[in-house]
Parts: structure tokens; C-alpha cells; sequence
């Protein structure tokens, strides 16, 4: 297979013979051939779609001030107090909450990645969020749709990109269980 790079001048011929634990390559119309983890050749037979950043947000998980869960009519919001430490519910008042569940779904939201983007723009909000606010004010919100047919993925946007992403409502379930829900 013959591979263009743009990034440099140079044209990579990938050998059709290749084992588990080596592959080989030529560089342009150089006469020798090189042996190469087998490895380098599938990440550079990857699809261009495979390598899109499926970061829907990269926060420090510390720097949340505020988390919001909305299912709905419902919502429920928590905030970090460093005086505590721990999670105080703010909404709704006198609720209580699995310290380590909110934790680990903070940290979840902060660092949230799909498991695939959406083969196409189809987005009905099913009214359920996530919100976060920093201690610097900045926010962040994640819209959820239903969960596809098959119940294994859900669609979901987050502030901040434009593509549509795939979730895994497993992880979905978590988040919410976390928020009392």
C-alpha cells in the first residue's frame, strides 16, 4: 500500500507481508526496506475518523465549583466545599448523596470522552443535562438524548463542539445514579 504523509516530502510503501510482530516499509523510491513493529503499520492504516478527539471536556476535576444533574423536572445540584471537604447537596435541600459516587462522577464530567461520533446530526434533547461551573466562572453543559434503539449508546452535545457525540449510556447511568437519580 502506498501512503501519501504531507507533512513531509516523502512517500511510505507499506509491505503486504506482515506478522504479529513486524511489518515492513520503504521510504520514497529508496531501495531499502525496513523492518518495523507491526504496530507502526496498523496506526498508520488507521482511518483519518478514528484519530478526531473525542474529548467532550478536559477540565481539572478540583477546579469544579458546581456540578448540576436536570432529568427532566428534576434537578439536582451539588457543591464542592473546601471547608467540609466534601460534596453539599444545594438543590434540592435536606438530600443526601454517596460522597464517593459524586466524586467519581465530577471527575467523569471533567474528563468526559465518547465512545464513537454520531453518523449523523439527528439531536432530540430528551431534557436531561449536565452542568458545570468552575471556581473561575467558567461553564460547561452536556445535553443528553433517549438512548438509541438498542439501548447501549446515547446521543450527546457538549458546549464548546460542534460534532455530535455517542456515549455510553452505561456511563450515563453512572452519572445520574451519582446525582440521586
Amino acid at each position: 500500500e502506498r501512503l501519501d504523509i504531507m507533512a513531509a516530502s516523502s512517500d511510505l510503501t507499506l509491505g503486504t507481508k506482515e506478522d504479529e510482530r513486524a511489518a515492513w516499509v520503504r521510504v520514497d523510491d529508496r531501495p531499502e526496506v525496513f523492518r518495523v513493529a507491526s504496530k507502526i503499520r496498523a496506526a498508520l492504516l488507521t482511518p483519518v475518523t478514528d484519530l478526531r478527539d473525542r474529548r467532550l471536556s478536559h477540565f481539572d476535576r478540583f477546579a469544579i465549583d458546581t456540578a448540576t444533574w436536570v432529568d427532566g423536572n428534576i434537578t439536582t445540584t451539588v457543591r464542592w466545599d473546601p471547608d467540609v471537604p466534601k460534596w453539599v447537596v444545594v438543590q434540592p435541600e435536606n438530600t443526601a448523596i454517596d460522597q464517593r459516587s459524586i466524586a467519581a462522577a465530577a471527575g467523569a464530567l471533567a474528563q468526559l470522552r465518547a465512545a464513537a461520533f454520531a453518523p449523523d446530526a439527528t439531536f432530540t434533547p430528551s431534557g436531561t443535562s449536565a452542568r458545570l461551573v468552575m471556581k473561575d466562572g467558567t461553564r460547561w453543559q452536556l445535553d443528553l438524548a433517549a438512548p438509541e434503539a438498542e439501548g447501549q449508546l446515547v446521543r450527546a452535545k457538549a458546549s464548546g463542539r460542534a460534532e455530535l457525540f455517542l456515549l455510553d449510556a452505561r456511563l450515563v447511568a453512572q452519572l445520574r445514579s451519582a446525582f440521586g437519580r
